[in-house]
């Protein structure tokens, strides 16, 4: 267990971490991609070109002013079944 290069990191997923613990509100954020749309809207202000970059196909599909939450939501109840709240 000690070649493990994840044996030393403990409890590392999103939502956790040794000061705070962990926090449910950040993992459902990330679970139903919340931390795309904000990183999305981030870029825009900041970097528009690197933003039409790196977005330039969501662009194009037009779903660049859209929340990744539904979509995200939706796949999780797709995946989950009946026990995805």
């Amino acid at each position: 267990m000690e070649d493990c290069p994840y044996h030393t990191m403990k409890k590392r997923f999103p939502g956790y971490n040794s000061t705070d613990g962990f926090s449910p509100e950040l993992l459902k954020e990330r679970i139903v991609g919340d931390h795309i749309t904000n990183y999305m809207n981030l870029l825009k202000d900041e970097d528009e070109e690197r933003f039409l970059r790196q977005f330039s196909t969501t662009i194009k599909k037009e779903k660049a002013n859209e929340s990744y939450s539904a979509s995200f939501l939706n796949a999780n109840k797709i995946f989950a079944g009946d026990n995805f709240q």
